[in-house]
């Protein structure tokens, strides 16, 4: 791979990242005509930055810490602009947003008792990346129908609220030496 191909390779992935940031800006301000196609954008941006990571074989810490923010922020702008234009209702909003909730407590409390390294460990899970995919169906559906379809709200806040009870009972926010006390009994010698 030549000089420039490792260069675009890690910095690609960023730019896709970092463009929804700039979409979840944009997202309250353009002519709702144009808000199907942001929402297409963002889950273009999401599902390529990793892909292109992974084929490149260019993950990073900083990538993957900044991917899943940007998915909340986009997700969390979108929400909260189809709740101010009352679109979305309150408990809806709760409803399809429950595993984003779940991380940003899960987020405070391992910075809070382990720091700024808790967040490398906290991998994503497939009831998460399912989510994702779900949220950003459902809101496409809303923002392009002006409606809320209760079966796609049922099934995305089944699986958001899922991912937030998986997200929660992982102990990615204990400290590593309470961590690995709880994984050994309390019969384990320092033998075994």
């Amino acid at each position: 791979m030549s000089r420039h191909e490792v260069t675009a390779s890690l910095i690609l992935p960023n730019v896709l990242t970092f463009a929804r940031f700039g979409l979840a800006v944009a997202f309250p301000l353009v002519n709702p005509a144009w808000r199907p196609l942001i929402l297409i954008l963002a889950a273009l941006s999401d599902a390529f930055d990793g892909a292109f990571s992974r084929f490149f074989h260019t993950a990073s810490t900083f990538g993957q810490i900044l991917d899943p923010i940007a998915d909340k922020v986009f997700v969390g702008v979108v929400l909260l602009t189809l709740l101010v234009e009352q679109t979305l209702s309150l408990p809806a909003l709760l409803f399809v947003a429950a595993r984003d909730l779940a991380v940003g407590f899960g987020v405070i409390v391992a910075m809070i008792r382990i720091g700024s390294e808790a967040i490398r460990r906290m991998p994503p899970h497939i009831l998460g990346k399912a989510t994702t995919a779900f949220q950003f169906a459902f809101l496409l559906w809303v923002v392009y129908h002006q409606s809320v379809p209760i079966p796609l709200l049922l099934i995305t806040g089944v699986i958001s609220v899922a991912a937030g009870i998986d997200y929660l009972r992982n102990p990615h926010w204990k400290r590593p030496e309470s961590a690995a006390r709880s994984a050994v009994p309390d019969d384990a010698t320092a033998d075994l």
